[in-house]
């Protein structure tokens, strides 16, 4: 695929990863509800061992933002891919959580994150 190419040619690959996928997802708690939540991150991740980054910005005043890196994320694979798969989406949707609790007024929330 493009997104394996791309990482194989050691560039910078960002993601989003909190839209509502309506397939190849995880259904992975977000805010103490089940969501859809896509694979891609993680399967790239296990698939071409590529360290993973979660980014944020938050705006602190008019014209000024902090941005901020998380620790790489380094995942072992334990021989259960679809274990691993949840285990890397449960941690980057806890890394969201905490991102928007920071600063909730400044997440644009345009979509239904949680579907019935």
């Amino acid at each position: 695929s493009r997104l394996i190419d791309v990482l194989k040619e050691k560039h910078i690959l960002a993601l989003l990863f909190d839209q509502h996928a309506h397939t190849y997802a995880e259904t992975i708690d977000f805010f103490g509800h089940p969501a859809q939540t896509h694979k891609t991150i993680a399967l790239l991740h296990l698939v071409t061992k590529t360290p993973v980054c979660y980014a944020e910005c938050i705006q602190t005043g008019p014209r000024q933002f902090e941005i901020s890196a998380s620790p790489l994320i380094r995942h072992e694979p334990t021989g259960n891919k679809r274990e691993d798969v949840r285990t890397i989406l449960k941690l980057l949707n806890q890394m969201l959580e905490t991102s928007i609790r920071k600063a909730p007024e400044q997440y644009l929330w345009a979509h239904r994150r949680w579907r019935d």
